[in-house]
C-alpha cells in the first residue's frame, strides 16, 4: 500500500528513516548503559543491561513493567547465543526521536525498580 501511496521514493524514505531511528535508539540505549547486542541496518534492537546478567532484574520483570504502564511496546527474545534480551522494533513511520526518548526513559524506570525490588518486579492484581 505505501508503494502504490507514495512510490518508489517515497517507500525508500519511510525504510531510510526507520534504519536511521534504530540507528539513534542504539546510540541512546549504549548513552544510557544498556548493552545492544545484534548488529543489523533493521530497526530492530536487541539489547540487555548488566543488572539483567547479573540478575538483580530480568527481561521479563521489565517488559512486563513497562507493559503495566501502556506508554510503549517492547518484547523480550532469546538469541541464538541463548541470552534472553530485551527487544524494540521501529515499526510505524510516525515514530521520532521523542518516542525514543520516551522508550529509553521507561526502560530505565523499569530496570531500577526491577532492581530494588527482591525477587524482581511483581505484576499489580488485575
Amino acid at each position: 500500500m505505501c508503494l502504490a501511496e507514495r512510490g518508489r521514493s517515497g517507500l525508500a524514505e519511510r525504510i531510510d528513516h526507520q534504519a536511521r531511528l534504530g540507528d539513534i535508539l542504539r546510540t541512546k540505549l549504549r548513552d544510557a548503559g544498556w548493552i545492544v547486542v545484534n548488529d543489523t541496518m533493521l530497526p530492530l534492537v536487541c539489547f540487555t543491561h548488566e543488572s539483567i546478567r547479573s540478575n538483580r532484574c530480568t527481561t521479563n520483570d521489565i517488559v512486563e513493567s513497562v507493559q503495566v504502564r501502556g506508554v510503549v511496546w517492547l518484547s523480550d527474545v532469546v538469541l541464538a547465543r541463548r541470552e534472553k534480551v530485551l527487544r524494540a522494533c521501529i515499526t510505524s513511520f510516525r515514530t521520532d526521536e521523542d518516542d525514543l526518548d520516551i522508550l529509553v526513559g521507561e526502560l530505565e524506570r523499569a530496570r531500577i525498580e526491577g532492581a530494588r525490588t527482591p525477587g524482581g518486579l511483581t505484576t499489580p492484581e488485575k
